[in-house]
């Protein structure tokens, strides 16, 4: 059996078959040149599927075929020989492939096939041949080939047209195309699920400022959820221990809105990083800024907004040894407050019992109080330099069915502390006490080392950070 490669067999349309083979007849009768060609009119699968024969020449040599069972008669390498070879085209509908060529199986000798040539079953290897590549072209007309993409190019959707928001109604400017000329030397501080800050500086008073920005989701409607952050902000700007807020704006362009609300920048970074820096706090550093965040936490549930997110990553540091509370992306207006509202929110380690209850419960909810508890996990973050069931597999679980989490060296740390944490971390909301009630324990009215704490906080602040970023406090604002 010969085995056919489509690259090494050739079809020459003018080459005489050599002298010496002897003529065979054909189907139709006529002496042709080559080997023997088998009549199939007759067969019982002719009248299903017709077969014709053609008789092409072919080329071969020892890379192009291989005998099975006779190496002996191989040609040399230098030699090539022709004859013709007998090829069986199959005229049936089930030959036309999808990418709109006929295609033609050959074979040489044998008794011709009742099946499609899209199987194998009698272990012959066929060779396909489209009807570009073959010389004697098909009876049969071939399908209109596949549209080229490459040289017609389907048509591309046009973009959606710009959004139009009503200033009026949402209460803060729109901006089209803006090219923040307004600002420069930006510098990227962190990119989180509810958007990316910058630091930039603004060009007319040189100061920095911080600059959150957030895609915004539905862009044809009044009722942007984005906003709902900027207008908490617009409540609770002006305290001491809450960040300030300078303006916010909403850059339209055909490609997307986004959301620009500008507000101070913290030169003394976050909580985060002066507890990475020195691992564990002092007491007295935690007693400082447990008073300044329960201040701004009191502020907060007194105008009725809940946080949803206190941890030290959302605690800043400002000159002159200010602390602050930033990241009001989770925060929630509630409406008295005594009003309740529902939903998993936050990070899960800081994450109240009641809160987690919403997640295996859908009738379950939680109001203000939910802050207290993520303010004791993060004084123990603070003390200890993670959270509580940080490297569990499932904190939440744990923070749901195990009793409160306490101090791991209670050693090192007075009882005054130890019985502050107590109270923030009492499973049960209606037992746990207010920010207001807090602000009265001892741990917090009792600080001796306050004066220190705070000079302390400024040379922090003053040798780390604004020695890195290039201004020193004649810049403070």
């Amino acid at each position: 059996m010969y085995r056919a490669s489509k690259s090494l067999y050739s079809f020459p349309k003018d080459v005489e078959p050599p002298a010496q083979t002897p003529p065979a007849a054909s189907c139709d009768g006529e002496a042709v040149e080559g080997p023997s060609v088998e009549c199939i009119e007759n067969t019982p699968e002719a009248s299903e599927k017709k077969e014709e024969s053609l008789c092409v020449p072919v080329l071969k040599d020892d890379e192009s075929m291989e005998i099975d069972g006779d190496s002996e008669n191989t040609p040399e390498p230098s030699e090539k020989k022709e004859e013709s070879l007998c090829v069986h085209v199959f005229k049936n509908e089930e030959c036309l492939e999808s990418d709109g060529n006929v295609y033609y199986s050959f074979k040489t000798g044998g008794s011709p096939r009742s099946e499609p040539p899209h199987t194998d079953d009698d272990g012959e290897d066929l060779e396909f041949v489209t009807a570009k590549s073959a010389e004697i072209p098909p009876e049969q007309e071939a399908l209109p080939p596949v549209a080229d993409y490459a040289e017609n190019p389907p048509e591309q959707e046009a973009l959606p047209p710009v959004a139009y928001y009503n200033e009026q109604a949402i209460g803060i400017p729109v901006v089209y195309d803006y090219q923040a000329v307004d600002y420069y030397d930006w510098k990227k501080l962190g990119q989180g699920g509810f958007g990316t800050v910058y630091k930039a500086k603004y060009r007319e008073t040189h100061y920095p400022v911080a600059i959150k920005i957030t895609e915004i989701q539905k862009r044809y409607t009044e009722e942007i959820k984005e906003l709902e952050e900027v207008y908490l902000m617009q409540k609770v700007s002006g305290h001491k221990n809450t960040v300030e807020y300078y303006g916010s704006m909403i850059n339209v362009t055909p490609e997307s809105s986004q959301l620009w609300c500008i507000m101070e920048y913290c030169c003394g970074g976050s909580l985060y990083d002066l507890q990475k820096m020195y691992r564990s706090l002092p007491e007295y550093a935690i007693q400082y800024i447990s008073r300044e965040v329960l201040e701004g936490l009191n502020y907060l549930h007194e105008k009725w907004i809940v946080h949803r997110d206190i941890k030290c990553m959302n605690i800043t540091l400002t000159y002159p040894a200010k602390v602050k509370i930033i990241d009001f992306g989770l925060a929630v207006q509630l409406r008295s407050p005594d009003d309740i509202t529902s939903g998993t929110c936050g990070t899960t380690c800081w994450m109240a019992p009641e809160v987690i209850a919403c997640k295996y419960y859908r009738n379950c909810t939680y109001g203000l109080k939910c802050d207290i508890w993520s303010f004791g996990i993060t004084a123990i973050e603070m003390a200890e330099g993670l959270p509580p069931y940080y490297h569990a597999f499932d904190p939440a679980a744990l923070i749901y069915t195990y009793e409160a989490p306490t101090l791991y060296e209670r050693n090192y740390w007075s009882e005054s502390f130890e019985d502050f944490l107590a109270l923030c971390l009492i499973k049960s909301p209606d037992q746990r006490p207010t920010a207001k009630m807090l602000l009265e324990h001892s741990f917090i009215k009792e600080q001796p080392m306050a004066d220190s704490m705070e000079n302390w906080l400024m040379d922090y602040i003053y040798s780390v950070y604004w020695n890195a970023e290039g201004y020193g406090p004649e810049n403070a604002q």
